[in-house]
């Protein structure tokens, strides 16, 4: 059977009226990062990507003002891919200040995100551990 390609989108939008910032400089967001932070790698071929930027997109209407919303390109920023052991798309990793505390992969229920957003609200306005 033919493997069938997917149609190729420019990028997988997201960005929501600057909620979600696209950035391709991860070190230094995630260096500068005082609060609660998610970085999604995404890539405009990954259908698990356009599956889940609606998704994204409300998450991030919902918790505007309490976390800070990035993505990368995994194809324009290889070395973040590298660094966080990149085998499924998206990947949404959870960053406390500077640290990453807990990460999805692929397509992932809004209900599990939405409680790892919530612990990671709590996490970084209490300085408590994500578990």
């Amino acid at each position: 059977m033919k493997k069938q390609k997917l149609p190729e989108i420019k990028k997988v939008d997201c960005s929501v009226e600057g909620i979600i910032e696209i950035i391709s400089d991860h070190k230094r967001i995630i260096s500068e990062n005082d609060s609660a932070l998610v970085i999604i790698i995404i890539a405009g071929w990954c259908g698990n990507c356009q599956i889940m930027a609606p998704i994204l997109q409300n998450l991030a209407f919902q918790y505007r003002g309490k976390i800070k919303f990035v993505m990368v390109d995994a194809d324009t920023s290889e070395e973040i891919g590298k660094a966080y052991d990149l085998d499924v798309l998206p990947l949404f990793l959870f960053f406390n200040k500077n640290s990453l505390i807990d990460q999805s992969k692929g397509t992932v229920p809004s209900s599990l995100l939405n409680k790892k957003m919530k612990a990671l609200i709590e996490v970084s306005s209490n300085n408590k551990s994500f578990n």
